[in-house]
């Protein structure tokens, strides 16, 4: 009876050897298209250091202390990958968020993308010769938002290349344009934690200035124009570019959230949700 090969972790995926096999969920898709160049797909997968192979490695009570104290670590990691247009043809209607795969047979290299949608320092690109397959692996996360402090992106604790995800409330429209070619709406949103403890009775909180574009700036405008809003309005950006914005760091604008790509509205009215 032959054996399979073991799965490969996330963590140790490099560009020092051309034979990989993972086990992984998939999180988020999105469509990128930026003209002249032809549209691609990206996705980011996470997986779980839970597999049966370390299972198979450790007893139940070892298996119950690592899962009690160890538990952040167990999660797993997170990678980019980008499918290009010729293998998305392939492979478009194989993919789905939340499913998990095995997947073998594709490239990995540096991630040297202006944007990053996660920290590892590698990035994945399917080929025509890669393969998946659809398997069931209960062990591995579902998404699981990381939201970046308002203290940090105002005190400038953050990498300019890396996008993050920001949860706030709104606080006040600022600026729109919306009749010209260039279509732009910019509001500020406060902390969302202090607002569920504090805001409420004592009207703190960290401010940040958040810019929308195109499709979005529109989305946003035409939902914040005809949405009687009678509570308060929970916005949640993911894969957000945090830049410099006016100001020094105790002016509450000197960060300015951009989202560029894609965004959806979340079924609940009083929610909206944007996707880079």
């Amino acid at each position: 009876m032959s054996l399979s090969r073991p799965y490969d972790f996330i963590m140790d995926l490099n560009d020092a050897k051309q034979f990989w096999k993972i086990a992984v969920r998939i999180t988020q898709i999105w469509y990128v298209q930026i003209p002249p160049k032809p549209g691609h797909l990206e996705m980011i997968l996470i997986d779980s250091k839970v597999t049966q192979n370390f299972i198979s490695s450790v007893n139940l009570f070892e298996f119950i202390y690592l899962l009690k104290h160890f538990i952040s670590y167990l999660k797993g990691d997170k990678i980019q990958v980008s499918v290009r247009k010729d293998e998305f043809n392939q492979w478009s209607q194989c993919f789905l968020e939340n499913n998990t795969y095995v997947m073998h047979n594709f490239n990995v290299m540096r991630n040297d993308l202006q944007y990053k949608a996660c920290d590892h320092v590698y990035r994945m690109q399917f080929t025509p010769g890669t393969t998946l397959k659809q398997r069931e692996f209960p062990d591995i996360p579902e998404l699981e938002y990381d939201f970046k402090k308002f203290s940090d992106i105002l005190f400038g604790n953050f990498r300019s290349d890396l996008l993050i995800e920001v949860i706030g409330v709104f606080d006040k429209l600022i600026f729109s344009q919306t009749q010209s070619n260039l279509k732009k709406v910019i509001f500020t949103i406060k902390d969302f934690w202090y607002f569920l403890f504090l805001f409420q009775f004592l009207k703190l909180g960290d401010v940040i200035s958040c810019t929308l574009w195109e499709t979005h700036a529109m989305n946003f405008f035409n939902y914040f124009n005809n949405q009687p809003i009678v509570q308060p309005l929970i916005i949640l950006l993911t894969n957000a570019r945090v830049k410099e914005g006016q100001g020094d760091v105790n002016n509450t604008s000197c960060r300015v959230l951009d989202v560029i790509y894609y965004v959806k509205l979340h079924d609940d009215s009083i929610y909206f949700h944007c996707f880079f």
